[in-house]
């Protein structure tokens, strides 16, 4: 085959232009810091890099909504801190309120702040996040959640509970629903509940009672009724669901323990005859409806000793309630304070998890500057 001048100039024309391209391709790379130009350059590398993408897109939704989560929780852990606070203030009234040598005066006086302490109360319940939801209000976050009406303050949400994907696995409640906080305290002492009857005329006053054997429990209604002949003061334990009397003519001590089917109260003062006291299972029961007792308890006028022994029994009641309300509102702010710090180990997590993708994901897709300017520099010597 013969090689003709022509020849040889294409070819080195073709050669000057590889060479031209080559180099020309080192510049891009070392301008634009990449590997790869095109997904051609290396097809198993971009298909790498691409899963890459994906699982650093995924958790950067996932830090955004790791920062959203802990920005409604911190907003809803300092209302409840508040609500705490508040309690605090209202069990110190109704524990003033207890005092004997008060006037109706100082009374009233007291019973006009617990409105106060109670109308704040209901705006803590309705708070709203930086975006206007309703903190409290469940999934039905647009809203109002409580509104007072003439019965009392009622519960106008659901029970869910609006939570977000912080992580691949993992969601995260942002808040709780109101029902859960501010309507699942305990009536009573938890177990049973003490009520003077309004009938009463005698000036004895019930305690709130506790258990002292759980296996003997039966969860049914009883009624203490007080006998009194002369000088001598007895009382019958009846079964009000049973129908039945489980104990009659009794002697009667004021302050000594009355206990029958595991649970025991005390009884202060000196009742009447035909004077009870009703015991019945504790049930769920607000914090609204709890303040508004006291209210009630604190603002009734002192006038007969049967209405003075009606309200110190009110009044015990009211502070255990108020207590069973308030352990409610700790258990959900103590929750809400282990999902914060769950949410600072994921956002810690996550953050060497994106360190870990975005090394990857140089190894796949970014040049190694020295070997590539020693190429262009290699290139740039045999193309002139």
């Amino acid at each position: 085959m013969r090689i003709s001048t022509g020849m040889m100039f294409e070819v080195s024309t073709r050669g000057m232009l590889n060479n031209q391209a080559e180099l020309l391709r080192t510049q891009q790379q070392l301008s634009t810091g990449r590997r790869m130009l095109a997904p051609s350059d290396d097809p198993v590398a971009a298909s790498q890099a691409l899963a890459v993408r994906a699982d650093e897109a995924l958790s950067a939704q996932h830090a955004a909504s790791q920062s959203s989560a802990r920005g409604g929780l911190e907003i809803a852990e300092s209302k409840l801190g508040a609500v705490g606070d508040l309690l605090t203030n209202a069990r110190t009234l109704i524990v003033a309120a207890g005092n004997g040598a008060l006037a109706n005066a100082d009374r009233q006086s007291i019973a006009a702040e617990l409105r106060g302490l109670y109308a704040e109360l209901l705006g803590m319940a309705n708070a709203q996040d930086g975006q206007g939801r309703y903190l409290f209000a469940g999934y039905q976050d647009g809203s109002q959640p409580f509104s007072e009406t003439a019965a009392g303050a009622v519960y106008n949400g659901d029970q869910g509970n609006r939570a977000l994907a912080v992580a691949s696995s993992r969601q995260i409640a942002v808040s709780d629903n109101g029902h859960s906080i501010f309507e699942l305290g305990r009536s009573g002492n938890g177990v049973f509940k003490t009520a003077v009857a309004n009938s009463n005329t005698g000036a004895a006053s019930a305690s709130v009672g506790g258990v002292y054997d759980a296996a003997l429990l039966t969860g049914r209604s009883y009624r203490v009724v007080f006998n009194v002949a002369g000088t001598v003061t007895t009382y019958d334990v009846l079964d009000i669901t049973a129908g039945t009397t489980l104990s009659a003519g009794n002697a009667y001590t004021s302050g000594a323990a009355i206990r029958f089917d595991g649970m025991e109260i005390s009884v202060e003062g000196s009742p009447a005859n035909g004077d009870r006291i009703d015991v019945t299972p504790s049930t769920s029961q607000s914090i609204f409806k709890t303040l508004s007792d006291a209210i009630n308890a604190v603002s009734a006028p002192a006038g007969a000793p049967s209405a003075a022994a009606q309200r110190t029994t009110n009044l015990g009641a009211a502070l255990a309630e108020l207590d069973s309300g308030a352990e409610r509102v700790l258990a959900v702010r103590a929750d809400f304070g282990s999902r914060l710090r769950e949410l600072e180990d994921l956002g810690a997590l996550g953050e060497r998890e994106r360190v870990l993708l975005a090394g990857q994901r140089s190894r796949l897709e970014d040049v190694d500057y020295a070997k590539a300017a020693s190429d262009f520099q290699r290139q740039q010597l045999a193309l002139e």
